[in-house]
């Protein structure tokens, strides 16, 4: 095997993957004394990412120790079960799946995105290696001359640029991109704060697959507007300005898909959030309904109550005309679960002619973007 034949063989799974993300990656896990390709689990089973079998793994097994690391640096051996492929094609054809269904968040327009996206797994990081970013930014360096060509530097800084101004990366991810790619003196790229402290944001978009929460018309069998994909639109457009102001995100989920609400708070509190919103549509059986309020736990500290309060403040400033219901206090499971500061915000009444087209408008959903990033903002700044 060899770089440029791996990277072809990825370019048909695009759909699913970043080519030249996932090459990189197979690149660094495949070494063996600095040299790729030659580990004995890729030689011997093709399987050239470390995928363990799990218990869904209907097909073969191959037993191996590696070492993990655990949270403080410590590096232990341990032996584990990893699927064998009968050739590299299945392999990838198979890593390309457990990419889609498990790391929504790998960037497939973006290779330092796809890394990133590597530490936001439903189940945890892909791999325990405490540097394991940096490592495969190294390699992506190393690699780009070969697949990219005479152009590979300005390629290299293009896509940091996407992955910046796309909230891809963390502060600490985008400072080691910056340093490896020696941005310092580039005048194009924005200088980057070293000093901010990462803060880690959770967004939990309403709903979703089989639960469509609220309907319009109500009870309709075909109906034009439901609560799963506006709550969606709404948090990845959050996540969006949220990364350009530096915070970390996390998605209970980034496609209409089915979470159960423990599920929701799991993610929140595996990934350490530092704060969780859910964001959800209103309804109600009548026409009467109408305005934004929100909900916290009765267990609610001063934080979350403070919270909920700045997001409210930033809604009347960018709706004035809009009814403000207040903050109302519902021991819903996901504010109940989480253990961090948690608001669950109902941004208005689909059954209301007024706020439904407010609701449903594109131009809304940046609004009521803006106003959740910088309540958090203020929030974590104190006020």
């Amino acid at each position: 095997m060899d770089n440029l034949t791996f990277y072809q063989l990825a370019l048909k799974h695009k759909s699913k993957i970043n080519p030249f993300g996932a090459l990189c990656q197979c690149n660094w896990e495949t070494r063996t004394n600095g040299r790729p390709w030659e580990s004995e689990l890729f030689k011997r089973a093709n399987n050239a990412a470390g995928i363990k079998a799990g218990g869904s793994w209907q097909g073969s097994i191959y037993d191996k120790v590696s070492w993990e690391q655990l949270p403080d640096g410590t590096r232990y051996d341990k032996k584990s079960a990893f699927r064998k492929y009968s050739a590299v094609d299945d392999f990838l054809a198979d890593y390309a799946d457990k990419i889609s269904a498990t790391y929504p968040h790998c960037a497939l327009d973006n290779f330092w995105g796809y890394f990133a996206g590597l530490y936001k797994g439903k189940y945890g990081a892909w791999a325990t290696d405490l540097k394991y970013f940096e490592k495969l930014c190294m390699v992506a360096v190393r690699l780009a001359p070969e697949i990219f060509g005479p152009g590979h530097k300005d390629k290299l800084v293009a896509a940091y640029k996407h992955a910046s101004e796309r909230g891809y990366l963390s502060p600490s991810q985008k400072k080691c991109i910056y340093d490896l790619l020696g941005l310092e003196n580039d005048p194009s790229v924005p200088r980057i704060d070293t000093a901010t402290k990462k803060h880690i944001i959770c967004l939990d978009a309403g709903h979703g697959g089989g639960d469509p929460g609220a309907q319009y018309p109500h009870g309709s069998p075909t109906p034009q507007y439901k609560e799963k994909d506006i709550t969606l639109k709404i948090a990845l457009e959050t996540g969006r300005l949220l990364g350009q102001m530096g915070y970390e995100v996390f998605y209970t989920r980034v496609v209409d898909e089915t979470v159960s609400r423990p599920e929701r708070a799991r993610i929140a509190n595996n990934n350490k959030a530092d704060f969780f919103l859910s964001i959800h549509v209103n309804s109600s059986l009548t026409p009467r309904g109408v305005g934004h309020e929100n909900y916290v736990s009765s267990t609610a500290g001063a934080e979350t109550t403070r919270f909920a309060g700045n997001i409210n403040r930033h809604w009347a400033r960018v709706f004035p005309k809009m009814p403000q219901r207040g903050t109302k206090i519902k021991d819903y499971d996901v504010l109940v679960l989480t253990k961090m500061p948690s608001v669950l915000d109902e941004v208005g009444f689909l059954s209301n002619e007024v706020d439904r087209k407010m609701i449903v408008n594109p131009q809304s959903w940046r609004l009521i973007a803006s106003i959740y990033a910088n309540a958090i903002n203020d929030t974590l700044n104190g006020r």
